[in-house]
């Protein structure tokens, strides 16, 4: 286990880089939340000015549980520090993944996260003339004791950069190719609106089924900006989603298919905007949950869909309903990182809110069936090779 630590005394417009808004929070819980992702058992926060909008934001990570301290003075730092606890430093501004974190933080300290050959005009702080720091650094509380020790009026961030490079810190680069979703500096509010903008871009474009990156494209992402433009809270849509999944399927298995079958599809669409949102804020947890609800949704949706209409459909009828939901459930893990075209939730319950549309259920789930089967099989045909 380490120590996460973040700095924070650089300032744009008035307010501390670290309280800028940035992905549906503050650039300081972003940095904490991905710390703890990483595995620091605690995260200390050092200011050059305590504001209110700093101290709100630790108020905030303290109620999700995170074990997070505010050291006024570099002196208060050292004394919370244990002698033999590793120290994972994250500067001002700098959102990194968690994937790099867990890389330097599974390191021998000293480690600094590197950049070689930035561009011109780069905002990094220099190491030497080839490299400048990427804002990641391993070191231990010795080295972060001795050096608040001998600091005076020096900076921290900048003097403890040198000494963990004179220390002779091993050094481990940035990707050339890493994207905004990896390393991210924000001096200002312009580069927090990039940031957002670019994050929401890659998840739109990034990996998943074909629905879920439409539904990132034309719903998500127009419906977050406007949330968060209006500061609507979050849990407004996980309250709107829980009452048209639990409606939709209530209605569906009594025999209101058709109004149903729209209120799960209205549902799974609300749960697919919460997972967005909760990537968008690098929350992967949260957004695993929200996967998990959305599955969950659109396989029930099968068989309230098979109550409401096959209520004395025959042995034909629950076999369909048996062999589209085992196909679903076997094939989702098979074919979900695999095939950007397999069913995805969303699909899933739009093909039988169309043909419950069309008066045709049993049309719709041959339709589900039997995309589940092309797709498991594909799956499996290149899991062979």
């Amino acid at each position: 286990m380490f120590a996460g630590l973040i700095f924070a005394r650089d300032e744009a417009d008035g307010a501390l880089v670290a309280t800028l808004p940035f992905a549906g929070a503050t650039v300081i819980e972003v940095q904490a939340r991905r710390l703890v992702a990483a595995g620091a058992s605690r995260v200390f926060v050092t200011a050059g000015r305590v504001t209110p909008a700093l101290i709100a934001a630790i108020d905030r990570l303290g109620s999700r549980r995170i074990a997070i301290e505010l050291a006024r003075r570099p002196a208060e730092l050292s004394e919370k520090l244990r002698p033999d606890e590793p120290v994972l430093a994250v500067g001002d501004g700098v959102v990194v993944s968690e994937a790099v974190l867990r890389t330097i933080a599974h390191e021998s300290a000293p480690v600094l996260l590197s950049v070689a050959q930035a561009p011109a005009g780069t905002a990094l702080e220099r190491i030497d003339p080839q490299d400048h720091w990427a804002g990641v650094a391993l070191i231990d509380a010795a080295l972060l004791k001795e050096t608040v020790t001998t600091l005076g009026d020096w900076d921290l961030q900048s003097t403890l950069l040198r000494r963990t490079a004179q220390a002779g810190a091993v050094r481990r680069y940035l990707s050339p190719d890493a994207s905004a979703a990896d390393h991210l500096l924000i001096a200002g509010r312009e580069d927090a609106a990039r940031g957002d903008a670019l994050r929401m871009a890659a998840l739109a474009d990034g990996e998943g089924q074909m629905s879920e990156r439409l539904i990132t494209a034309w719903i998500a992402r127009p419906l977050i900006e406007m949330m968060e433009a209006r500061k609507v809270v979050p849990w407004a849509l996980e309250v709107a989603a829980g009452i048209a999944g639990f409606a939709g399927l209530a209605s569906a298995t009594l025999g209101w298919v058709t109004p149903g079958m729209g209120l799960a599809l209205l549902a799974v669409l609300l749960v697919a905007v919460i997972r967005v949102r909760a990537l968008h804020g690098f929350d992967e947890a949260r957004a695993a949950i929200a996967g998990w609800i959305a599955d969950g949704v659109a396989l029930t949706a099968i068989p309230a869909l098979a109550l409401g209409v096959f209520a004395s459909g025959g042995p034909t009828s629950y076999t369909l309903v048996a062999t589209t939901l085992a196909l679903l459930a076997i094939g989702r893990r098979a074919f979900a990182e695999r095939l950007r075209w397999a069913p995805a939730p969303a699909t899933v319950v739009g093909i039988l809110f169309a043909a419950s549309l069309l008066a045709m259920p049993r049309v719709g789930l041959a339709l589900v069936a039997i995309h589940a089967a092309a797709a498991l099989a594909v799956a499996v045909e290149r899991l062979r090779r």
